[in-house]
């Protein structure tokens, strides 16, 4: 039975890399025909709770990250920003979403020269019973290998 691939997960941790993870996550989800599901995360700092006034900011600032990475044909069948540990989530929209596959990228902006998987990245291909394509460049159609 060939696998196909239905629906796609992206996060997005709102870094200037992040653009190439969502463009290589629409045009994956445009050559398999699948649903496209974008995700960021709002991780609580230690003690204190997310506040309001930085989900709303996150949302727009996916909302402007989204329009200035995906083409014109591309399509985001769910938007979401949540708040709680980054891979946790992550996992558990995969779930919902019913995904094939998790795309992310390798880690924060500022570790970006290090051969090493960030956290977020690192316990997800560890713990997810979905593949995850980590994209470190821009990927290239057709894929080749």
């Amino acid at each position: 039975m060939p696998f196909r691939i239905t629906s796609i997960l992206v996060a997005s941790d709102l870094s200037s890399r992040a653009a190439h993870v969502l463009r290589s996550a629409a045009a994956l989800a445009e050559l398999a025909e699948a649903a496209l599901h974008v995700v960021h995360v709002v991780e609580p700092d230690g003690f204190f709770d997310v506040q309001d006034a930085t989900v709303d900011r996150a949302v727009r600032a996916v909302q402007h990250q989204l329009r200035g990475a995906l083409p014109a044909s591309a399509r985001a069948t769910s938007v979401r920003v949540e708040q709680g540990r980054a891979h946790r989530v992550i996992l558990d929209l995969a779930e919902e979403v019913g995904a094939d596959l998790i795309v992310i990228g390798p880690h924060r902006e500022e570790n970006s020269d290090s051969p090493v998987l960030g956290t977020t990245a690192d316990r997800l291909v560890r713990t997810s019973d979905v593949p995850c394509l980590i994209v470190h460049e821009p990927i290239s159609l057709p894929l080749r290998c």
